[in-house]
């Protein structure tokens, strides 16, 4: 038997947006498919969330930090 139902990915946890018709404690396989739509606009999203009421010096310092690696992730040029 087979299911196919969205799900958000949130503190970790797998949350059904549908209940299924399982009994409780049911152990099931499964796999996990990201559409990359979804991924992308949530992406975007977030960061229009982050820069929401900053001024346009703050986003480009913002934008600066990020494009220089030894900023970014402790990576360095």
């Amino acid at each position: 038997m087979s299911y196919q139902v969205n799900a958000i990915f949130e503190d970790g946890v797998l949350k059904l947006l549908e209940p299924l018709s399982l009994p409780e404690h049911r152990v099931l396989h499964l796999i996990v498919t990201v559409p990359f739509a979804m991924e992308a606009d949530a992406e975007l999203a977030a960061w229009q969330q982050v820069l929401t009421g900053l001024s346009g010096p703050e986003v480009d310092e913002i934008e600066k930090i990020s494009l220089e690696r030894e900023h970014f992730m402790g990576q360095v040029n």
